[in-house]
């Protein structure tokens, strides 16, 4: 006989029904299956069988409200999701980090709860997010700052660098132009073009991504109206 007891969740014994008995005897029975079956009733019936109610199933874990948003303060590398006795804790662990990322001040291990985490964010969301004074709060966290910030400061220098650049490369291009093919001179006017040309290649990746970083940072005028847009609400920490 067998599959009398569960291979999965908690290890269990299977219905009756479930079990499976073999065509032939393994080996001589030491009761006749009839008394067996009989026994196993009257166990039952008295709450003494070694069968017992399946368990309760384990709640679903707890997923890392946090994961891919939390840094390390020390070394500005995300910090990892870990769980230990049904609480949730990020860490960062020094020897799964490479070598040139880690400071030398870098513990073996950092490692925070998610609990108190989880507050700060619902004291921001609660008063500056949806709560009534979030256009003060965000005036007074603007007051004193560049509006234009440094995203746009170095946005301006690369498009001014790429300009100059694009103006060079011009240049050269109407020198080999008028140029005989062939002579040492044009060979060097197409040498300098080439290599203007690759760093213009190596600039316009970085002005792209200055780009990206303009847009995401937007003016204070433009916050204050994506704010404004946003409803007044009680945040419930269950729910979150």
């Amino acid at each position: 006989m067998w599959n009398r007891r569960r291979r999965k969740s908690d290890g269990g014994f299977n219905d009756p029904s479930k079990w499976i008995w073999s065509a032939e005897p393994a080996h001589e029975a030491l009761v006749s299956r009839e008394t067996f079956e009989r026994a196993a009733q009257i166990a039952g019936a008295n709450g003494n069988g070694a069968r017992r109610e399946p368990s309760e199933p384990d709640l679903p874990a707890k997923p890392f409200a946090l994961r891919s948003f939390l840094r390390c303060d020390l070394c500005q590398l995300r910090m990892q999701g870990h769980r230990r006795r049904s609480v949730n804790y990020y860490q960062c662990a020094a020897r799964r980090r490479p070598a040139e990322f880690v400071p030398e001040a870098h513990p073996k291990m950092v490692f925070v709860r998610e609990a108190p985490l989880m507050e700060k964010v619902l004291e921001f969301l609660q008063t500056r997010v949806f709560g009534p004074e979030r256009r003060e709060l965000l005036l007074e966290a603007l007051s004193g700052q560049d509006a234009e910030g440094g995203h746009t400061e170095e946005l301006r220098r690369l498009e001014s660098e790429l300009g100059v650049l694009n103006t060079k490369i011009r240049r050269q291009v109407a020198n080999l132009e008028s140029e005989e093919l062939g002579t040492d001179l044009a060979r060097e006017i197409r040498r300098r073009a080439e290599e203007l040309i690759g760093l213009r290649a190596k600039k316009t990746p970085d002005l792209a991504a200055a780009q990206r970083a303009a847009a995401e940072h937007p003016t204070p005028e433009t916050a204050q109206s994506l704010l404004g847009a946003l409803p007044l609400l009680a945040i419930d920490w269950r729910l979150l």
